[in-house]
């Protein structure tokens, strides 16, 4: 029933034109008609390609056999055509390599412009893929440098108090003004009475 339902659309579409080729007076044959409307119908999805797919792609395997009728009836018109022959032979060679050629011309550029496109968003989703990328390289190398900061800031602190007990400026080396001095002398002996006092407290225990 498939088969039948497509061969139908398709013996439908051939019909038009024929009715087409009978009332416009142009000079292109009624199977051309029918190719250009089945295009368009297939190009604006009025027919789907699966609705007509297998039957199409018989018939086109079956072609060949439709031209043997054609052959057989040139053996009743042999007598016209043998004083024109050499034309003919000419014409048929000619136009069969014409045709071929730009067959395959139209093909190639309808299948280079469909990998364009597939190119262009391969290299787009690249893009994205490296800027996501770039940007996670970034976060991580911050990330690195604010952990050495904090490292070399916590580094940093005993060496800045053993300074400041020994009379410098921390991170310098430099002697302290008299104030800082002062100040630094004060934490020492305050340092000192508390280690005296739990001496203290600890003979007391004992």
């Amino acid at each position: 029933m498939k088969y039948m339902k497509q061969f139908a659309i398709i013996l439908a579409v051939s019909c038009v034109g024929e009715l087409l080729n009978y009332f416009l007076p142009l000079p292109f044959p009624a199977s051309i008609y029918g190719l250009v409307i089945m295009l368009v119908l297939l190009m604006t999805h009025r027919i789907k390609l699966p609705d007509v797919d297998e039957t199409a792609t018989f018939l086109v395997e079956v072609m060949p056999m439709m031209f043997i009728p054609a052959g057989v009836g040139l053996l009743t018109a042999w007598s016209d055509l043998k004083p024109i022959i050499v034309p003919i032979l000419v014409i048929t060679i000619v136009s069969t390599f014409l045709v071929m050629g730009v067959t395959g011309k139209v093909t190639d550029a309808l299948v280079r412009g469909t990998n364009t496109g597939e190119e262009k968003e391969l290299e787009d989703e690249i893009s994205q893929d490296e800027q996501a990328i770039r940007s996670l390289q970034e976060d991580v190398t911050r990330k690195e440098a604010e952990k050495t900061l904090v490292m070399e800031e916590e580094s940093e602190q005993p060496s800045r108090l053993g300074e400041k007990l020994a009379g410098k400026r921390p991170g310098t080396g430099c002697p302290l003004k008299r104030q800082d001095r002062s100040k630094a002398d004060a934490t020492k002996q305050q340092a000192e009475h508390t280690q005296e006092g739990a001496e203290d407290t600890e003979e007391e225990q004992r």
